[in-house]
């Protein structure tokens, strides 16, 4: 084969044509999603608690959970590329409405360890939602697409978790949350049909050998892929792997702690599920409001310097957590998560290149979860000794990052000019 004809059969893998109506349904339908999500997993941890479990099963559930979805992105990502972006999307879009339809039928918590390795197994999907996406709309629109995806999934999931708490509060017990999981169940099954129905191919792989075949050759392409992703991201040099560091230890790695147990520290406080959910549901709302109003002035300001607004913000919320200021710490913790989560993806965007950024990308974001997962595994020991100390070691990691962002302020700014 030529090298002339070689590209013509790349480009046309590629579906080159404008495609609002693929974008829209894609984008609908994860929101959707996240609206299913939101109103139910907010409580998942009490959930827990609910049939048979406690507060150390809450932490090492939660662990499990960010172990299976760091190990998700590359497999995902490679899947959609040999697969196609429809199969990976339909295919694990189903196992996530599963995972749902297992929450809300779990007689034990044994059950729901079940549920959460169906439900981050299903996360391959996303790496293929994000890549049809983009195949859907033209190079100039795709920043603005991207944007537009993110603004409406977290403007509709807003009353989410006030819903769910809602009706939890008036069914009462177990199954309340058995009824908000069939819910989400039925909303991420309802995404299914519209992506079965409405949705088109983007991308087609040119592998067409038997299955056999291209199941020896997914395993050494996956193992391939990671190699070449821990290569690139050697090669990017002292500052990435700085930064890489700072953001696994003190930034994922307190979040793990943290999440499993908000909801179960407001809930010894005395606060219902309709109470912490309308916490939750006017804390997204603030972090919307805030985002969207501080957009114009972050663009002004360099990604290092948000890296450090970011992590004086987070440190901030989680002191203030246990002393009872729940919204007030929970708004500020969503704000300080979005600065500093696109902070670091423009970082990395500026020091990868185009050629190695996905590699880099999908093994930056594999070892920042693994981070989480071992940080949720230390919470489940800390909070059941001392819950009030789970959140004070949160916040304690967030500030440690702050500072070494600021000692490290000349190698990370050198390397960037």
């Amino acid at each position: 084969m030529s090298i002339e004809t070689s590209k013509k059969s790349n480009i046309n893998n590629i579906s080159g044509s404008r495609d609002i109506k693929n974008f829209w349904v894609a984008s609908l339908s994860e929101s959707v999603v996240d609206f299913g999500i939101y109103s139910s997993r907010t409580y998942l941890p009490n959930y827990i608690v609910a049939v048979g479990g406690n507060d150390k099963v809450i932490g090492q559930i939660n662990s499990l959970g960010y172990f299976i979805w760091a190990l998700s992105q590359p497999l995902g990502g490679y899947l959609s590329d040999k697969r196609g972006r429809r199969f990976a999307l339909l295919y694990f879009t189903g196992v996530l409405a599963l995972a749902y339809l297992a929450y809300s039928i779990a007689p034990t918590w044994h059950f729901i360890v079940v549920a959460v390795l169906l439900e981050n197994i299903s996360k391959m999907y996303i790496p293929a939602l994000q890549a049809l996406l983009a195949e859907s709309l033209s190079k100039r629109e795709r920043t603005r697409g991207f944007l537009i995806i993110d603004m409406l999934s977290n403007a509709l999931s807003i009353p989410a978790p006030y819903i769910g708490g809602l009706i939890i509060s008036k069914v009462g017990g177990v199954n309340g949350m058995r009824y908000v999981f069939l819910m989400a169940s039925m909303a991420i099954t309802s995404a299914f049909i519209a992506r079965l129905f409405l949705l088109r191919e983007t991308y087609t792989p040119r592998d067409k050998s038997d299955k056999t075949t291209r199941m020896r050759f997914s395993l050494h392409g996956i193992t391939k892929t990671l190699r070449k992703g821990i290569t690139a991201l050697r090669s990017l040099g002292k500052a990435l792997l700085v930064i890489l560091l700072i953001e696994s230890i003190t930034f994922s790695m307190p979040m793990g702690i943290l999440s499993p147990y908000t909801i179960r520290y407001a809930t010894v406080k005395g606060l219902s599920e309709e109470k912490w959910g309308e916490v939750v549901s006017i804390a997204r709302l603030a972090y919307f409001i805030t985002t969207i109003s501080v957009i114009p002035f972050l663009s002004k300001i360099s990604a290092f310097h948000c890296l450090l607004i970011g992590s004086a913000i987070s440190s901030v919320s989680m002191f203030l957590f246990p002393k009872g200021y729940f919204l007030i710490s929970i708004s500020m913790l969503l704000i300080g998560q979005a600065i500093y989560g696109a902070a670091i993806f423009s970082l990395l965007s500026l020091i990868a290149t185009s050629t190695i950024r996905g590699r880099v990308m999908g093994i930056f974001d594999m070892i920042s979860m693994l981070f989480g997962a071992f940080g949720s595994f230390i919470s489940s020991f800390i909070y059941p000794y001392n819950p009030s100390l789970n959140f004070l070691v949160a916040a304690s990691l967030f500030f440690i990052g702050f500072v070494c962002l600021l000692l490290s302020f000349k190698l990370i700014s050198k390397y960037l000019s």
